[in-house]
């Protein structure tokens, strides 16, 4: 406690603005986001950002020589799987398309 959080100062290394605002920025990506994939909700926009957060992680570890690149670019490649593949047919985002789709149906209907 007390301490200096230290992914602030990695975050500041790579030349990010207000870094603290973008360190919490994207530990609430990586939290928030893996959460809603694993629920199927708001799947291709979590995993968009996901994907972003990456994307940073993978340059960075490059332009340090690359030897610690091959974890974040896996799941670079998982997340970017999930954009293309969408939410699956047990996700939230499936039951609340079903729903909508039903409540068209009786709107047309009646």
């Amino acid at each position: 406690m007390g301490e200096p959080w230290s992914f602030v100062n990695l975050v500041a290394k790579i030349g990010f603005p207000v870094p603290h605002v973008f360190a919490l920025a994207s530990a609430f990506t990586e939290f928030f986001g893996a959460l809603l994939i694993i629920a199927g909700l708001f799947t291709r926009s979590s995993a968009a950002l996901l994907a972003i957060n990456m994307s940073v992680a993978v340059c960075f570890e490059l332009s340090k020589g690359g030897e610690g690149a091959e974890l974040p670019g896996i799941y670079l490649i998982a997340v970017c799987a999930i954009i293309i593949a969408g939410p699956g047919p047990y996700s939230l985002d499936e039951l609340r398309r079903r729903r909508v789709q039903v409540d068209r149906e009786r709107t047309v209907v009646g």
